[in-house]
């Protein structure tokens, strides 16, 4: 064996085809896969690089292999367990096979594909941000994990040109309207109590009823009903949903009921009960079927539909039809006895 110029040569006289057979016989060749790919073939014998050793250049300095470690991870792995060390230089590996996706960096100990997602998007998509080692780089205007924090203040102005009505911060991008305010809604305009049962009266109706003065194409395309995201279920509790509102089909006089919450971006979430009250024979105390953790915001339902002791839209206590009744029952026995 003798060295020249840094590369090693290993004086086996060995033919090309003795050492690897299938290869076209050459005598020579760079990186030749003869060499291990680690040496120029020159002449029928191997030229192997720095670092590398053996007739075929398969034997690897042990001290080259120090320079592919990370010294700043606690576990000692060549390449991170991610590559190969070539030279003393690391060539990461697929991240999965048949994928062109490679892990990068010195020691390859980056993972480019590993970001957090948002929207379905690494790091929101190209237009928010890019994932370098395993972490979002938002680009302007984004921040965040996964870059889903827009620092755009237009979705939060209000009808007044001011930012969430006064009534709250804008967060990303969305209001998020004080707590202690009574306004909600995209811009922290809209008053639950006043309005918020009675805009959505109409959309419940059509949706989960088929029912009310909407016909089916106005209740797929109305601009209140298009974007309105409502749930049927059996059983309406107010624990589920910031306000629960009551109402009268007109079709056929019976009782529906649905509650409705504000979700982050100020848009309603609604819950409505598929189960009506009707009345009717057998149904003169229908009040007291009623789920007693229900407690309405709004109303134009007869008296008769309230839950005993469910506040009134003006929060007084609505009496129930069975106290009605006890009431009149001591009014007569009174009248009798005079």
């Amino acid at each position: 064996m003798m060295r020249l110029d840094g590369v090693t040569f290993e004086a086996v006289f060995v033919t090309c085809c003795a050492i690897l057979s299938g290869y076209k016989c050459q005598t020579t060749g760079r990186r030749s896969p003869q060499c291990s790919n680690q040496g120029d073939l020159v002449k029928g014998l191997c030229a192997c690089i720095s670092g590398y050793s053996g007739y075929d250049c398969s034997q690897l300095d042990p001290s080259i292999e120090l320079s592919c470690i990370d010294p700043f991870q606690s576990v000692e792995k060549v390449c991170s367990g991610r590559g190969r060390c070539v030279g003393g230089v690391c060539q990461c590996a697929r991240r999965r096979s048949r994928i062109p996706d490679k892990f990068s960096g010195e020691y390859c100990e980056c993972d480019d594909y590993s970001c957090p997602f948002y929207m379905g998007r690494m790091c929101g998509g190209d237009a928010r941000g890019r994932c370098n080692c395993g972490v979002c780089q938002c680009g302007p205007g984004y921040t965040g994990e996964a870059c889903g924090c827009s620092l755009m203040t237009d979705g939060c102005v209000a009808s007044d040109g001011s930012l969430c009505n006064n009534q709250g911060s804008c967060v990303c991008g969305y209001c998020q309207c004080d707590q202690d305010s009574i306004y909600r809604g995209p811009t922290c305009e809209e008053n639950p109590a006043m309005n918020g049962c009675r805009d959505l009266k109409q959309c419940v109706q059509c949706r989960v009823f088929q029912t009310g003065p909407l016909s089916p194409s106005e209740c797929a395309n109305d601009h209140v009903c298009s974007n309105l995201r409502i749930h049927s279920v059996d059983t309406l509790n107010k624990h589920e949903s910031d306000y629960i509102c009551q109402f009268t089909d007109e079709k056929d006089d019976c009782l529906f009921r649905f509650g409705y919450s504000y979700e982050q971006t100020g848009a309603k979430f609604v819950k409505a009960s598929t189960v009506k009250q009707c009345p009717g024979p057998g149904n003169n105390d229908l009040d007291m079927t009623l789920d007693p953790e229900v407690n309405p915001v709004q109303s134009d339902a007869p008296t008769g539909f309230q839950g005993s002791g469910d506040p009134d839209n003006n929060g007084a206590s609505v009496p129930s039809v069975s106290l009605l009744t006890t009431f009149g029952t001591i009014l007569v026995v009174l009248f009798r006895l005079s």
